[in-house]
């Protein structure tokens, strides 16, 4: 039994063997170049894979002179996309507080979150934002695929406040 038959790319999944086996069972795994999470046993494994692809995991058991069917799962493993963007400016003044958000993903086909570290947040591809006070704030984009695979990102704009000089 897989938990999983698609996962993201470097996403954690479970295998569980649900047979009856007698504590002198040898489980026989093929995990197809899966890497292997430290917390598996002979039953039970956590794999990962680190690149996408179609892969098949099997099994059997061999007790005493017994050899079980086969199993096997399929698993389809999406790659991750990588989340990029850029501000323009990345440096204004309150007096101008307007920033241009351009999103320069690659491999997101589905939705992306804006989060402009002022508590408020934008579902739009391009985005425009006016800042209402000054200082440094975190802009992080959150871009996904289709599959739900996801990538982060996080860089900082700065609003710098109006300086007047009284002569």
């Amino acid at each position: 039994n897989v938990n999983n038959e698609g996962v993201c790319e470097n996403e954690l999944f479970e295998t569980v063997h649900t047979g009856i086996g007698s504590p002198s069972a040898q489980y026989v795994w093929n995990l197809n170049g899966a890497s292997e999470d430290s917390t598996n046993n002979k039953d039970y494994y956590r794999l990962f894979y680190n690149e996408p692809g179609t892969f098949t995991i099997s099994l059997y058991l061999k007790d005493g002179n017994c050899i079980s069917d086969l199993s096997s799962k399929i698993i389809k493993v999406t790659g991750n996309p990588e989340a990029v963007f850029s501000a323009i400016p990345d440096e204004a003044t309150i007096k101008s507080p307007l920033i241009n958000f351009r999103n320069e993903s690659t491999g997101a086909n589905a939705d992306i979150l804006w989060d402009f570290g002022d508590n408020t947040f934008s579902y739009i591809d391009n985005p425009y934002h006016t800042f209402k006070s000054d200082g440094d704030f975190k802009v992080t984009l959150k871009v996904y695929t289709i599959e739900g695979c996801s990538d982060t990102i996080s860089k900082y704009v700065k609003i710098r406040p109006e300086l007047s000089f009284i002569i």
